[in-house]
């Protein structure tokens, strides 16, 4: 097993003992790079991914989410993370605009970032919003256009799914099938699945999905020989 962590700043001391990180919460979402259409600003994960690497960070994962305002569908939706600003839980209005950011990323760091995860906990309004089969379909195809994408820069990187959220308070199973099943019709187009577990205290929560032994999970997520990997497991 190996461990990982999730960062926010670049002005501290980061543990060497981790080999596994998670950009996300960092500053360079999609919304803060891709600024304009065909413009892009790479300083700050340029940073970021120079600071994991001096550190010893082998596998970095990069987690493309958060629609730049002026590419959103909704621009000026509520339900978005105060954090990241209205726009963001919006599916772009055009896919097109999404495929370059995913081309020109994999292009700039090949070889450095190891994973590629579609979308954080779409599950939250916070981050995706509207919740339903319209805006689920267009997350497929980014990921099934991503997919396609990314693999022909750099086969050996992984294409993630999105972080599905298990815990009752977030929907659980039952609302992240929507988005399986959305994916379902684009053929699963995922190297492996991610899952956010956040365990509360000492339940079972966190231990699987659905709190079952596995086959039931495997169902739900589309096919038993793609992994499972758990991208956050804090305490909530």
């Amino acid at each position: 097993m190996a461990l990982g962590m999730g960062f926010t700043k670049t002005n501290e001391e980061w543990p060497k003992e981790v080999t596994h990180a998670r950009i996300w919460d960092i500053g360079c979402t999609w919304k803060d790079i891709h600024v304009a259409a065909d413009t892009y600003n790479w300083a700050r994960l340029d940073e970021v991914m120079a600071k994991m690497e001096a550190t010893g960070y082998k596998h970095i994962t990069y987690v493309i989410a958060a629609t730049p305002q002026w590419l959103a569908k909704y621009p000026t939706q509520g339900h978005s993370a105060p954090w990241l600003g209205p726009g963001t839980n919006s599916m772009p209005h055009n896919v097109d605009e999404f495929n370059k950011f995913v081309h020109n990323l994999a292009t700039r760091y090949k070889g450095r970032i190891k994973a590629y995860e579609i979308w954080n906990e779409p599950q939250l309004a916070d981050f995706l919003y509207p919740y339903d089969i319209k805006e689920l379909n267009t997350l497929a195809t980014m990921s099934k256009r991503a997919y396609k994408t990314i693999k022909s820069i750099d086969s050996n990187a992984l294409v993630l799914g999105a972080s599905i959220l298990p815990r009752p308070s977030s929907g659980g199973m039952k609302k992240a099938k929507k988005y399986l099943d959305a994916m379902k019709e684009k053929g699963y187009p995922v190297d492996a699945w991610t899952c956010h577990i956040y365990p509360v205290g000492n339940t079972n929560q966190g231990q699987n999905p659905q709190g079952t032994k596995g086959s039931q999970d495997n169902k739900t997520m589309g096919h038993r020989n793609r992994v499972r990997i758990a991208t956050r497991t804090n305490q909530s």
